[in-house]
């Protein structure tokens, strides 16, 4: 008698503690839209830039119809002048298309070739105000090698690892992209893709890898589902540009990665991505040295 007492207690109280919930909308304030810069010139290639806008935490831009002209002014900065200069010569960059990138429409170079040891500034005028971000490009470093590993009990899938010396002379930093057979470009490799010789510095290292997602943009999300999700399978060639960059594009890219790989967790602490680019606009600009190697898992 005393749990049923007990219970018609508890019952009674979850229904106050209901009829007392209620839908509340919080309007959030609106804040100024900022030009985003997302650029990049690797050794011996042009350079390119992505323009858009910031836009709020909780707007859905996975529906973006790239055919709608009134969708695309929301999202790109698409009458902006961009110049590009080595130091020797200055560029205009063009906005073309560009279906291997996220978003497809980007402004262009035509003339300025990406070189080791060059500094490039990359100037943005838009909406009445000027940007500047400044990048360099250092030299390569090899790889000793690449090797496949099969992962015990996943049948015909594994993962992969390379192998170099670390030159020693401090301040040497990396970003890893690789692709496989099918992938229209280089992707980022997933999780962390930049590494300093911070604890490294000298050493033999090696430094194993996932597949990267065959998607354009770090806050786009993969298939969950796919068993085969970050793995190499044997067969695949597996092709991998190992590139250097600066101080500057590394605490770009470092924490970049880190929010978009936080944005989904109530539990973690903000972070905040530090930006290459002055005048108030968000992004950075980026130059890779770059070694090339492939090999096939087997």
């Amino acid at each position: 008698m005393k749990n049923l007492r007990i219970y018609i207690a508890l019952l009674a109280a979850g229904c106050i503690v209901a009829s007392c919930e209620k839908d509340i909308t919080v309007d959030l304030p609106d804040v100024e839209k900022k030009v985003v810069v997302d650029g990049a010139i690797f050794e011996g290639e042009k350079a390119y830039v992505a323009l858009t806008y910031s836009f709020p935490f909780f707007q859905d831009f996975g529906n973006l119809d790239f055919n709608d002209p009134a969708q695309l002014s929301e999202f790109l900065v698409l009458d902006a002048v961009v110049t590009l200069s080595d130091g020797v010569q200055t560029e205009t960059l063009n906005l073309g298309l560009d279906t291997t990138k996220f978003p497809p429409l980007l402004y262009m170079g035509n003339t300025i070739t990406g070189q080791v040891g060059n500094t490039y500034t990359l100037t943005v005028v838009a909406k009445g105000r000027t940007y500047t971000a400044q990048t360099s490009i250092r030299p390569p470093v090899s790889l000793d090698s690449l090797r496949w590993l099969p992962e015990p009990n996943k049948d015909s899938l594994g993962a992969c690892r390379l192998f170099f010396q670390e030159p020693p002379t401090p301040g040497n930093i990396y970003r890893l992209f690789a692709k496989r057979q099918g992938y229209n470009a280089y992707k980022p490799v997933p999780g962390n893709s930049v590494i300093d010789d911070q604890a490294y510095n000298g050493q033999y290292i090696q430094f194993p890898f996932s597949r990267p997602e065959p998607v354009s943009s770090a806050f786009q999300s993969g298939n969950f589902d796919d068993p085969e999700r970050f793995f190499w399978k044997k067969g695949d060639t597996i092709s991998v540009l190992f590139c250097t960059i600066d101080v500057s594009a590394y605490e770009y890219i470092r924490t970049l990665e880190l929010s978009a790989g936080t944005s989904g967790n109530p539990f973690s602490n903000p972070s905040t991505v530090k930006s290459n680019v002055t005048g108030g606009a968000l992004g950075g600009f980026v130059g890779y040295g770059k070694y090339f190697t492939q090999v096939v898992a087997q």
